[in-house]
């Protein structure tokens, strides 16, 4: 782990300036500048992105449809080549020397490399919300994917919340990466039209309806990534249902192959399918009699 190559996975839009900041930033902090790769996502479309990058360097660009932020965040992680992945965005700036020792000797803490570490932002959240957060491949080698492709991304909550149901979160409290954004910290940056298209996808198709929806994709990731470091699902009375189905099956029925699918299910999803298979007995019998 201490010479892992860290790959710094960056969708990126009309902020030609950013893009040079963040990489002088990463670049100018970093001890091993030559174990970190910097990937930017671009559109197609967008004609603002600096030609003048040396792309000799430590940085790549993947130009490609306009796409979902998620979809360009998986793009970049099939063209990385690091152990180590962060998530991020062209507002950054790093600001603490040596933050790319301080997170590989972070992810040592993790026997089987799966666990969430972060650092301070300077915003809000600071220290409760891996607003930008790095991974091992190993987490996206195991769930199938870097992020959840979703119309309105939210990559911070999934991954912090499925590395705090697993207790493996890590936050470097000392290491700063700062978002500087039009409301977050010192709120100094331009709300620009990236922010504006970001905010109007998210208050028209509501970001945290979208998140909920998808509770038990979530759900899932939690129970491979229990399964596999050996951890029994912590109980939740919203997954109540499934766990008496599952006693039920696994004491009368020695049934248990299924088990994991059922524990995905919460409350209502289990109430419906119950009540279902009851009317459905009840018409059968029906049927029977007539």
């Amino acid at each position: 782990m201490v010479n892992s190559l860290i790959s710094i996975l960056v969708p990126t839009r009309g902020r030609p300036e950013s893009v040079f900041r963040l990489i002088n930033s990463i670049n100018s902090t970093a001890s091993r500048k030559d174990l970190v790769e910097i990937l930017f996502y671009v559109d197609h479309d967008d004609d603002s992105f600096p030609s003048s990058l040396d792309l000799d360097s430590n940085v790549k660009v993947i130009r490609g449809e306009r796409v979902w932020i998620s979809l360009a965040w998986n793009c970049l992680f099939a063209h990385s080549q690091g152990e180590i992945l962060m998530y991020t965005g062209d507002d950054v700036v790093f600001e603490t020397q040596g933050w790319d020792e301080e997170v590989r000797t972070a992810f040592t803490q993790f026997p089987d490399s799966l666990g969430l570490v972060f650092g301070d932002d300077g915003g809000w959240y600071a220290g409760k919300l891996a607003i930008n957060g790095f991974v091992h491949r190993a987490w996206a080698d195991l769930l199938g994917y870097f992020t959840y492709p979703a119309r309105v991304s939210a990559i911070d909550l999934w991954i912090h919340e499925c590395a705090s149901y697993i207790s493996r979160v890590v936050y470097l409290e000392k290491v700063m990466f700062r978002h500087v954004h039009y409301r977050q910290g010192d709120a100094t940056a331009k709300f620009d039209e990236t922010y504006k298209d970001a905010y109007d996808k998210s208050v028209r198709w509501g970001i945290m309806d979208s998140y909920d929806s998808l509770s038990r994709e979530r759900r899932i990731d939690k129970i491979i990534l229990s399964r596999k470091i050996g951890q029994s699902l912590p109980f939740e009375f919203k997954y109540l249902l499934a766990i008496v189905v599952c006693k039920f099956l696994e004491i009368f029925r020695g049934r248990t192959e299924n088990q994991d699918r059922i524990l995905s299910f919460d409350n209502h999803f289990m109430l419906k399918r119950i009540l279902r298979r009851i009317i459905r007995r009840r018409s059968n019998i029906l049927n029977t009699l007539s």
